[in-house]
Parts: structure tokens; C-alpha cells; sequence
């Protein structure tokens, strides 16, 4: 918990709100779908790893508040094998 507060503090510090905020992502190939959730009423772009294993998703998306930001970065690390970037 503590790290989201000082993610927090950093967000607020280096954002005006509300601003649009990217979002990256690397993921096995077989949660793409789950993650893909996360964002489902978003433009989500998608690029997959030479070997198919790994999808990368980048997502834009206007943003209010930092703890916005804060609960996607939540919902998508409780998703087995995300990694944000």
C-alpha cells in the first residue's frame, strides 16, 4: 500500500489533472483477454513478442484524478503475470 502512496504523491507532483495518462503493459499471451478487461471501453494497442509468448498493450486514456490511475494500476495487478511498465 505504501508504494501507491508514493506513486500517488509522484502522479500528483508530475500531473496536472485531469490530463491523459499511458498506460504499458506486458503480459502472457494467455491474460491478454483479462487485462484487455481492464480497459475495456478504451482504444487498446497491442503488439505480441517474436515468439507469441508476451503481448504488449499501451492505452491512452483522459484521466481525473491520480487515484484513477492508481485503480487500474490495482485491478491490472491483481491479473496472474502482468507486468506494468
Amino acid at each position: 500500500m505504501q508504494d501507491f502512496e508514493r506513486l500517488k504523491a509522484l502522479l500528483d507532483t508530475e500531473h496536472e489533472w485531469p490530463s491523459e495518462y499511458q498506460f504499458k503493459f506486458i503480459t502472457l499471451s494467455e491474460h491478454v483477454n483479462d487485462l484487455s478487461q481492464v480497459f475495456e471501453n478504451d482504444t487498446i494497442r497491442f503488439k505480441r513478442s517474436k515468439t507469441g509468448r508476451y503481448v504488449g498493450l499501451t492505452v491512452n486514456r483522459r484521466i481525473k484524478s491520480s487515484d484513477e490511475v492508481i485503480d487500474v494500476y490495482k485491478k491490472a495487478a491483481a491479473i496472474e503475470g502482468v507486468i506494468a511498465l
